[in-house]
């Protein structure tokens, strides 16, 4: 996801020109690799488990509503990028991911 730009979550989109719109619920999903985003059907949402779709920001063909922004939002986004990077590196070394993982190597580079 570097150098795009982040669209919030409520984001509804279309990917790779398909009528099937697409609510952003989720980013930098790790699902046998990393993809940008997760979503679901608009307006169905999540009727099971295979209700979500994985896909990465240049699948997107068109931004049909732009979802809520607001300062929280600001916040997150400052930081989301050494999120991803610690993310990355992760993967890059075969790691374990967890929540814990990720804000202890943030910790330990700020």
């Amino acid at each position: 996801m570097n150098n795009i730009k982040y669209l919030p979550i409520g984001t509804l989109c279309s990917v790779n020109d398909s009528n099937q719109e697409l609510m952003i619920v989720g980013y930098s999903v790790v699902v046998e690799k990393k993809y940008d985003y997760v979503g679901v059907p608009y307006p169905g949402g999540i009727i099971n488990r295979d209700s979500y779709y994985f896909f990465d920001a240049n699948q997107i063909s068109k931004v049909v509503y732009e979802g809520y922004k607001n300062e929280s939002y600001d916040q997150f986004i400052t930081k989301y990028d050494l999120v991803n990077k610690v993310i990355d590196k992760k993967i890059d070394n075969n790691e374990v991911i967890t929540i814990e993982s990720i804000l202890k190597e943030i910790e330990e580079e700020s």
